[in-house]
Parts: structure tokens; C-alpha cells; sequence
């Protein structure tokens, strides 16, 4: 009875750890914080100048900023005109209410 219940605890035990596994491999990377991102900036800037090029410098940091300010407006307008578009089906179809906020959630999602 004692050696049933401890393989039952065992493999319990061993397909929970091999689920963590699993969902941890397929997490996707979380976002970089803007401190991490600036030091990130700071470190690439520092390669490319010398100590004595502060105005160099602060143009690489400038650039590299703007660069990823206008990345990420044009993923936000991508993301907008998906919206628009699963909106503008979810109205030609005329759901209700309940149905149109389900069928743009995953209207969205797949694009």
C-alpha cells in the first residue's frame, strides 16, 4: 500500500515538474525596463567614442533613443489599424454586443 502511494506521489510529482519545464522553455522574454535599456544604450555609445567625444557621445544617445521612440510608435499604429480592420469585420458581420468584443479579441490575436 505504502510503495502504490509514494509512485503515485512520484509521478504526481515528476509531471508537475515536467509541466514548469515545459511552459517556462515557450515563455516569451519579458520586455527590457527603460533603466536597462538606457545602460544598454550607454554601453554600445561607449564602444563606438572615445571619452574626450562627449558631444559624439550624446548624439549616439540620442539617436539610439529616437530610434526606439519611432519603433515603437510604428508597432503601435500597426497595431491600431489591426484593430481598425477587426472592428470594421466584426460590424460588417453585425454581431451583438458579447460576440463582437469576443470575435475582435481574437480577431486580433491571430493577425
Amino acid at each position: 500500500m505504502r510503495t502504490s502511494v509514494s509512485i503515485i506521489a512520484m509521478s504526481v510529482t515528476l509531471l508537475v515538474l515536467a509541466a514548469d519545464a515545459a511552459t517556462a522553455q515557450t515563455a516569451a522574454p519579458a520586455p527590457m525596463s527603460k533603466s536597462a535599456l538606457r545602460q544598454q544604450d550607454r554601453a554600445e555609445c561607449t564602444k563606438q567614442v572615445t571619452r574626450y567625444q562627449a558631444d559624439l557621445y550624446l548624439m549616439c544617445l540620442a539617436n539610439r533613443e529616437a530610434a526606439r521612440k519611432a519603433a515603437a510608435k510604428k508597432q503601435a499604429a500597426e497595431e491600431r489599424a489591426k484593430l481598425a480592420d477587426c472592428k470594421k469585420q466584426a460590424a460588417a458581420q453585425k454581431l451583438h454586443f458579447a460576440k463582437r468584443l469576443r470575435f475582435i479579441e481574437t480577431c486580433f490575436v491571430a493577425k
